[in-house]
């Protein structure tokens, strides 16, 4: 799974009123969906200016094969999602308005997806710890910024199924919240 926040998004919410902070939005979101699209994700989600993309569901496959090439979607996404945030910022600038960042969290593992509620109310959601490190990894991002406009963060797992694939740097070991063993994380910079 994959997920993505804005970076300088509060700051961005003081510093526009609301009609054109819903515009800003909107066009920071069109992109990201694009993008997302455009590279076999599915968005499963918004949450503020945040966004939970997954490249296995819904039809998972098990095999090394195809958890390799998911693996490999979801990192050249989040590079083509940095190259998009850097026309938005250069647009933005442009037109007098406030830039931001991103940071993407990526994770490779087990979970089940599925339509829970019934009713009134039903929701197509994600079960398991592989959408939470996921989500932990993008807020770590916040960390391991380089002074860039967008940070991306994979877990182990992930590093592993790429093979040498993108380049990056190990970052460490981290510890993540509501979780016992440590979290080998890797920082993307490019595809090779």
């Amino acid at each position: 799974s994959q997920s993505i926040s804005g970076a300088g998004f509060t700051a961005i919410c003081e510093a526009l009123p609301p009609a054109p902070l819903i515009d800003w939005l909107d066009r920071y979101i069109d992109s990201m969906v694009a993008v997302s699209v455009a590279h076999g994700g599915v968005v499963l989600r918004f949450v503020g200016d945040g966004m939970l993309v997954v490249f296995d569901v819904p039809v998972p496959r098990p095999d090394a094969a195809g958890q390799a090439a998911d693996a490999a979607a979801a990192a050249r996404c989040a590079l083509a999602m940095e190259q998009a945030m850097e026309a938005l910022n250069a647009e933005w600038r442009a037109a007098g308005l406030p830039a931001a960042g991103l940071r993407i969290g990526i994770h490779t593992g087990p979970l089940v997806a599925g339509s829970l509620g019934r009713g009134e109310r039903m929701e197509f959601c994600l079960l398991g710890d592989t959408a939470n490190v996921g989500a932990r990894l993008e807020q770590l991002g916040k960390e391991h910024c380089g002074g860039g406009c967008c940070t991306i963060l994979v877990g182990e797992p992930t590093w592993r199924l790429l093979g040498g694939a993108f380049s990056g740097r190990r970052i460490g070991e981290l510890s993540l919240r509501n979780r016992e063993a440590r979290l080998a994380a890797w920082r993307i910079d490019s595809g090779r």
